[in-house]
């Protein structure tokens, strides 16, 4: 804005262009102030001329038209419009771009409270078939299913993968989850469920669930949460949204849904609490399928792009083995006859009767871990014992005990050996 006088040939400005205090003398009774952006006409000498232009230094309200933007320096005294960014984006520097700052999504390590939410780390296995319609764990780390209907028993829980190069679902991801039906029985709903380890996480605040879909059959999508406040607790809390105007097709697409999660104040908090968020698919599923894919919970009501809970698949694996570990190596499925990655050690000379080993975790557990173990061949429950001479005897058993959250303690008696060999798989979930 530039404050102008006639001065009976022109418009001068006042002090300098403006870069100074200005202090108005000549509005003399009989001598007319103008106020606005277009040149005025009928002027005489000592009139004033608030000038609200558009140009070089005249900071102009009008100019803002989108809900969001502001005014930014572009540098020698001038500025400009900087459109508001999309939902969800941060506003960062960047000396590269004209107003030395961008718009861009907001990728913050720790926003995302939804573990293996890429479905990247399957330790149990990439392809399993549930034995019932209870909430169960068995496919991608952290997650459990649920199912409803006569299929039960003929579902194929696996690990799917996108391909290179695809643009359906942003962010290059590897892998999927997808749920499909076989044969001839129906399926009246579908559930991807996790546990979030404390019921106080985000409580009495609002939260975004986020994440991509598709299914062979349209249904609708139902969020469903318990704050479950474990052994000895208070009861469980169990706010539902669904998002009644969305429905799952045939094709790639995000869904949203947020919802505020009750305060717990006043409630007891015992052992094992959690909050569970569930994805329901309501839909008749008969030889169907149902994926999803970049699962995100986040603070606010906005979902912003996709990021892993800890920014990187080592982490991400460490944080998921909080909850279940093996000794196998992650592209074997537990029970398989193989050697590579087995446990023990050896007690020296031989000796027959009392052998035990020591085993410590790769990541301290939740709580003490239940305890499976395999002998070389597969065998559950059982342990390999060995002798320097090269001498392998399987099917032999093991006790475990002690088991704390950091090692656990297995022996094996009456057995002429130098040691013992076994595999162990260690489940502190939720």
């Amino acid at each position: 804005m530039a404050v102008k006088r006639w001065n009976g040939t022109a418009w001068e400005v006042y002090a300098g262009a403006d870069l100074a205090p200005v202090k108005v003398t000549d509005g003399r009774v009989g001598k007319t102030t103008f106020i606005g952006a277009t040149s005025p006409t009928g002027q005489v000498d000592g009139d004033i001329w608030i000038d609200q232009d558009t140009t070089t230094n005249a900071v102009v309200p009008t100019a803002l038209t989108t809900k969001g933007d502001t005014f930014v320096a572009t540098g020698n005294a001038a500025y400009t419009r900087l459109a508001a960014g999309s939902n969800g984006e941060s506003l960062f520097a960047d000396s590269s771009t004209n107003t030395g700052l961008r718009w861009q999504g907001d990728y913050n390590t720790g926003k995302n409270k939804i573990l293996n939410g890429d479905f990247s780390i399957w330790q149990r296995t990439i392809s399993y078939t549930p034995t019932n319609s209870n909430t169960q764990y068995g496919s991608a780390d952290r997650w459990m299913t649920f199912y409803n209907g006569s299929a039960v028993g003929t579902n194929t829980v696996s690990r799917q993968t996108f391909t290179p190069g695809q643009t359906a679902v942003p962010g290059n991801p590897t892998y999927f989850i997808r749920t499909a039906t076989n044969g001839s029985a129906t399926q009246n709903a579908t559930d991807y469920y996790q546990r979030v380890e404390d019921a106080s996480t985000f409580a009495g605040q609002t939260v975004t669930l986020s994440f991509w879909a598709q299914a062979s059959n349209s249904g609708t999508i139902a969020l469903y949460v318990d704050q479950n406040f474990g052994s000895g607790g208070s009861a469980t809390v169990e706010p539902t949204i669904t998002a009644s105007a969305a429905n799952f097709t045939t094709t790639w697409a995000k869904y949203t849904a947020t919802v505020t999660l009750p305060s717990i104040s006043g409630k007891t908090v015992g052992s094992g609490n959690f909050v569970g968020f569930r994805i329901r698919n309501f839909s008749t599923l008969t030889n169907g399928t149902f994926d999803i894919a970049q699962v995100q919970l986040e603070l606010g009501s906005v979902a912003t792009p996709f990021t892993t809970a800890t920014g990187n698949q080592a982490n991400e694996l460490a944080a998921c083995q909080r909850y279940y570990e093996k000794s196998y190596s992650q592209g074997t499925n537990p029970g398989s006859a193989v050697f590579a990655g087995i446990s023990g050690n050896a007690s020296g000379a031989d000796s027959t009767g009392y052998t035990a080993c020591v085993t410590t975790f790769k990541v301290t557990k939740r709580t003490p871990p239940s305890i499976v173990v395999y002998d070389t061949s597969g065998n559950i429950n059982k342990v390999t014992s060995f002798r320097n001479d090269g001498t392998n005897t399987a099917n032999k058993t093991g006790t475990v005990d002690p088991v704390s959250d950091t090692a656990f303690r297995i022996y094996e008696t009456g057995t002429l050996k130098n040691g013992l060999f076994y595999h162990y798989v260690a489940d502190a979930e939720l």
